[in-house]
């Protein structure tokens, strides 16, 4: 058993099949922590954005003079 182990860990196409795995774990990791920013960057814009058209909503829904008045208060 352990001949055969000392034989894989010899040769260096193990070495490459090894690294490859490795490898392929390494970016596995990266693209899902990547999305998940990506993710959270998506809701914080959603958020932003329900916000800026609750307030055009609430703008729009004022008359003239009420917005006039309003305004000056600023």
């Amino acid at each position: 058993m352990s001949g055969l182990i000392s034989g894989l860990l010899s040769s260096p196409w193990a070495w490459l099949a090894l690294a490859a795995v490795a490898g392929g774990i390494y970016w596995q990791i990266r693209r899902s922590g990547a999305r998940a920013e990506r993710d959270r960057q998506a809701r914080e814009r959603q958020k932003a954005n329900d916000v800026a058209k609750r307030i055009d909503n609430e703008v729009g829904a004022l008359k003239p003079d009420e917005a006039r008045k309003e305004l000056k208060s600023w």
